[in-house]
């Protein structure tokens, strides 16, 4: 006991003899935290995630003291006044420093410090690095920064001076840095340590990621360039000047009021069907129940017949720019991480790329609604010159946590009076699909006056708690039917109608054909009128030779004989 009194007495002397280092640093260092949660609190509608989400705060308050107090403490051992002195400032300078980077991207990016920000910066010679950098970080925001900090050191100054050892004050947080030690030695048993990270710890941690993720993605484009090298436009026809890919996430067909949901959750895709507008392919599912491999089946030739990576095969953009299309890859999903690589990869492949936010996986930002694409749809549109377009528009859509996914004002669902979590749930997910009709139509509108033809699908589909299951989620690891069914719909704008009645009349001819996602680069180069190598007929669904018995296997099971009558979950 003696022992442990000693211990407790030397940690508050460190605490009371070292107060301007280590509470100025704390409270420069809590900023971004207290920043994110003053952006974002007001997002959460029940009183206990607010709780929750400030608990988190405190917790990283109590981390953030423990360390300090403990760089502190060690340096208290050292003899030599100097060495001790060079230490103080060395540990200080880099605290500060990217302190000041954290301030500063969580108040002018609402996010934190992650890999977002640091591929770029790899995927850039010098020159390039210092314009992206002069391009994001002002000079003048980050200088102003520094008055804050200045003040901070002052008022912690002034407190010291008014304030003696035996202050109850320093008992308390000799007690919190114990638990902030205690808190620690958890957070790196369980490995979460990069959950509670100050700024310098998140830049570590990014630098890691980002360096790793651009080595994956360098081992991907150097596959993917044997390949291409092998790539010959065989044949292009006359074809559609412009095609729009739009991929939904985790949109789960059988929630659409469009495909027979009780809930008016798409109206304007209805008013859109009843007026003959558009072409909706009532038995269409995924390859997977996951963006990752979801997406890198739906780009590809890949398809489970074939035992060859899918990155051994070629790949949608790349076809379509041999063909003379200029590609766009326009998106409001993560910039980067391990989520995201093939996405950010098959961004990489296009002649143009452009994200709403700059985030990683690990990320999540509460306002990053999907119609924070029009503008950069507008503006990609109106600077595009070729006679030839394709474009992607990646969606957040329907993505848990489902009620981050929609502006207050499209709260509908949600508001209504729930008794259970799963009420909660499909409330807030069926708000996520009714905000998705609003995109869409949108989006639509955009291309009225082109010749386009607009494609879209969900990556995956999604269980939310339905009648005969009690998963909520998606994954190739627990699958059911819910989660791989989609919606796929093209909408024609008047012009291309006009131009291409044939081609319209095939697509009408198909919206009954089953189908599944994995065989939409032989349609769309069917669409297109694009032929090369590895080009199949028979999976194109418009195509006359359209093979409809195939078997749409996911994970071993066909779609049709296990996932479509075993809906439980003991699948």
């Amino acid at each position: 006991m003696t022992y442990l009194k000693n211990i407790m007495g030397t940690v508050k002397s460190t605490l009371y003899e070292n107060f301007i280092f280590i509470y100025s640093l704390l409270f420069i260092t809590i900023i971004p935290e207290i920043i994110m949660k003053i952006n974002y609190i007001g997002y959460y509608q029940k009183i206990g995630k607010k709780i929750e989400f400030v608990s988190h705060s405190l917790l990283c308050l109590i981390f953030f003291l423990g360390i300090f107090t403990l760089f502190a403490l060690l340096c208290s051992r050292i003899k030599l006044s100097w060495l001790r002195r060079l230490l103080y400032c060395i540990f200080s300078g880099v605290i500060i420093i990217s302190d000041v980077l954290g301030i500063y991207i969580t108040y002018m990016y609402k996010s934190n410090i992650t890999p977002a920000f640091i591929i770029p910066i790899l995927e850039t010679t010098y020159s390039e690095a210092s314009e992206y950098i002069a391009t994001y970080i002002s000079v003048i925001n980050l200088v102003s920064i520094i008055i804050p900090i200045l003040v901070i050191y002052g008022i912690c100054y002034l407190i010291k001076s008014k304030i003696t050892s035996k202050h109850t004050f320093f008992k308390i947080c000799t007690y919190l840095a114990c638990i902030g030690w205690i808190c620690g030695i958890v957070f790196i048993a369980k490995n979460t340590m990069s959950h509670y990270a100050m700024p310098v710890q998140s830049i570590y941690y990014s630098m890691k990621d980002a360096v790793q993720q651009r080595e994956e993605l360098e081992n991907l484009e150097r596959y993917t360039n044997e390949q291409n090298e092998n790539l010959t436009v065989q044949h292009v026809g006359k074809g559609i000047p412009n095609i729009v890919l739009i991929v939904g996430e985790s949109e789960n067909r059988n929630h659409m009021h469009l495909y027979g949901y009780d809930r008016d959750t798409t109206p304007g895709l209805d008013q859109l069907a009843k007026n003959h507008k558009i072409a909706v392919f009532t038995d269409v599912v995924s390859p997977h129940a996951y963006t990752t491999a979801s997406l890198s089946e739906i780009y590809s030739l890949h398809h489970y017949e074939n035992p060859d990576k899918w990155y051994n095969t070629l790949n949608l953009i790349d076809i379509l720019k041999k063909a003379g299309y200029h590609t766009s890859w326009l998106s409001n999903q993560e910039s980067s991480g391990n989520w995201v690589s093939v996405a950010n990869f098959l961004a990489n492949r296009n002649d143009y790329k452009e994200y709403t936010y700059l985030r990683d996986s690990t990320s999540d930002l509460y306002d990053s609604y999907d119609e924070k694409l029009f503008p950069i749809i507008d503006k990609v549109k109106s600077q595009n010159t070729s006679d030839k377009q394709f474009y992607t528009i990646h969606l957040m859509g329907s993505h848990a946590s489902y009620d981050r996914r929609v502006p207050p004002n499209w709260r509908k669902f949600e508001l209504e009076p729930t008794n259970t979590k799963a009420d909660f749930e499909r409330n807030a997910y069926d708000d996520t699909v009714l905000y998705n009709d609003y995109v869409l139509t949108q989006i639509f509108k955009k291309f009225d006056d082109t010749d386009t033809l607009i494609i879209y699908i969900s990556d995956h589909g999604e269980s939310v708690y339905e009648k005969d299951s009690k998963l909520i989620g998606h994954g190739d690891g627990q699958l059911n039917r819910y989660m791989l069914e989609i919606p796929m719909i093209m909408y024609g704008t008047d012009t291309f109608k006009e131009n291409h009645p044939e081609l319209w009349k095939k697509i009408l001819d198909a919206q009954h054909r089953p189908y599944m996602t994995d065989d939409l680069p032989h349609t769309i180069m069917d669409l297109l009128d694009i032929r090369v190598n590895g080009f199949d007929a028979s999976r194109s669904i418009i195509n006359s030779q359209f093979n409809s018995n195939r078997n749409r296997v996911i994970q071993g099971h066909d779609y049709n004989n296990y996932y479509k009558i075993m809906t439980n979950d003991n699948l």
